[in-house]
């Protein structure tokens, strides 16, 4: 015969009260890597095709290397 623990140990008051301070910073950092590749983005827009060639690399490499 089989037996299954169905005891649940839930999760502490520390717990409960420090998941929304976690999820703000969790959002925070994933925005501050959006607004980072933005620049870096605009940084690629911003070169001249000649300065995109010197460095062997066309402008479509150059964005999605932003965006790795």
């Amino acid at each position: 015969m089989a037996y299954a623990n169905t005891h649940y140990a839930g999760t502490s008051m520390r717990q409960t009260l420090a998941r929304p301070f976690a999820a703000v910073g969790s959002f925070l950092d994933m925005l501050s890597g959006a607004v980072s590749m933005a620049h870096d983005a605009d940084r690629v827009a911003k070169m001249s095709d000649a300065d995109l060639a010197a460095k062997g690399m066309t402008r479509a490499e150059a964005i999605q290397n932003v965006f790795k």
